[in-house]
């Protein structure tokens, strides 16, 4: 150790790397222990279900096939591919391939936010506590569903767009360009696109000082700031068709939107849509104030095209849970430009003494730890990846070769996913998660919930004589 107390030259390789491997491996281990859990998601059996019905039938469902009190409704399917993606996975390797296909899609994830963070010379230390607690943040949300592959595709097109807005390389944008179909085709949280895409587009009439839009002495200061815009403005634009090439044009959002608005309404109350409570989720709120606090106390605002994104997935999220794992590994991309040792030049980072690295690395392990046994108390890992106490799995077992009632099975609307999986098409489900499918239907159970005579008349007009409770 020097003068300064800092680890010499040449003589500290091997502490040096002591803090990025604990940091690496309490990621490691979150990812494998929330990878290998179990299904959880209601919904995911009948997206699997969906994808060998395409495959079976060679086209796309246009009317709900799998329920009897919705027969021949519209349906938009506007996650087909990831259905047909994760039904030949299945027919391949089983739920672990399944849960191979999940890991995969976090570390792609992480990949971009670790990379981006060193690209940011945001001290190893800090990178590291950024990240757990972004996953912390975002671990109830990494379910094996479509809306995983947003949070995937969030975090790469930040990744890209930051990227290019560094270095002006092309064939960053061309990447991004070619990604949006794919994107529009696997979840609907396609619309984002033009949403991430139009700060950056507008950074150079919006920020009064936008990267790449110097003035010359002889130049026109409106044409300066429109150049570097043009690629981006040309993207942003194409953004709107390419989340249109998909089978069902624009019509997905439309829905998406609609359903937004329809969870709203009593008789169709979701917890997943709710609004994030402050005792259940006090790290959002807490994470809210990092993001309008780190500006201020910069006294600069590092970047308004991220400051933006964030700003709008800080408020999708006070509007619904759903978006709150896109928001929290979105999160690191705003945050990295404060931490950089560059922009904390004051602070006199430096590498760190032997006692601060060690410090340091037993803060990673603990809080690493922490995590890591957060995630299997609350997502559990099975090795048939299937969970008994979460679906109705005995009950279905029991049922199976039995003819208990000649008529119709009401179900509860979290077992709908498990029984179109395990019986269809020799049965149909009275309800199941989709929604949009049941407008009609959700309204009149509410409206009977409160009158023994209504209830009877619905069951009586469904046909309904035998039922599967949780």
């Amino acid at each position: 150790m020097n003068a300064t107390g800092h680890l010499p030259t040449g003589k500290s390789g091997l502490l040096r790397r002591i803090l990025p491997a604990v940091g690496l491996l309490v990621v490691l281990a979150f990812l494998g222990a929330r990878g290998f859990s179990a299904v959880e998601s209601y919904d995911f059996w009948w997206h699997l279900k969906t994808g060998e019905w395409i495959t079976q039938e060679g086209t796309l469902p246009t009317v709900d096939p799998y329920s009897f009190t919705a027969p021949d409704r519209p349906w938009i399917d506007h996650s087909w591919l990831f259905q047909v993606m994760i039904h030949q996975l299945f027919r391949a390797g089983g739920l672990p391939a399944l849960a191979g296909l999940r890991i995969i899609l976090l570390l792609v994830t992480v990949g971009c936010i670790g990379i981006y963070l060193k690209r940011e010379s945001v001290p190893d230390g800090i990178a590291g506590l950024l990240l757990i607690v972004c996953l912390w943040g975002a671990c109830f949300r990494l379910t094996i569903r479509p809306d995983l592959v947003s949070v995937c595709f969030t975090a790469v097109f930040l990744f890209l767009i930051l990227g290019y807005r560094r270095s002006r390389k092309p064939i960053l944008l061309w990447v991004i360009a070619g990604l949006i179909p794919l994107w529009a085709n696997l979840h609907v949280g396609a619309l984002l696109v033009p949403l991430i895409l139009a700060p950056f587009a507008g950074e150079p009439f919006l920020s009064p000082h936008p990267v790449g839009a110097g003035t010359r002495a002889d130049g026109n200061p409106l044409r300066d700031r429109w150049r570097p815009a043009i690629p981006l403005m040309a993207l942003w634009g194409w953004s709107f068709v390419g989340i249109g090439m998909n089978p069902w044009l624009w019509k997905p959002y439309g829905v998406a939107l609609g359903l937004t608005r329809m969870t709203g309404e009593a008789f169709a109350r979701n917890l997943e849509w709710a609004r994030p409570a402050v005792a259940e989720f006090p790290l959002f709120y807490l994470s809210l104030i990092l993001v309008i606090g780190l500006p201020i106390g910069a006294r600069r605002l590092a970047g308004f095209p991220a400051f933006a994104v964030i700003g709008m997935l800080a408020c999708m999220s006070l509007l619904s849970l759903r978006f709150m794992g896109i928001y929290f590994l979105a999160l690191p991309f705003f945050c990295a430009p404060y931490f950089g040792m560059r922009s904390m030049a004051g602070v006199r980072w430096g590498r760190g003494t032997p006692i601060r690295v060690l410090g340091e690395s037993v803060l990673l392990l603990l809080l690493g730890t922490a995590l890591f046994l957060h995630a299997i108390h609350r997502h559990p890992v099975r090795a048939d990846f299937r969970r008994p106490d979460r679906f109705p799995m005995g009950a279905v077992e029991f049922l199976r070769g039995r003819e208990i009632a000649p008529g119709h099975l009401f179900n509860d609307v979290k077992f709908g996913g498990y029984l179109i999986w395990s019986r269809f098409p020799e049965r149909q489900v009275f309800i199941d998660g989709r929604n949009e499918v049941y407008p009609d239907l959700l309204r009149e159970i509410h409206g009977a919930l409160d009158s023994g005579p209504a209830w009877r008349g619905l069951m009586n007009r469904y046909g309904i004589d035998s039922a599967l409770l949780r």
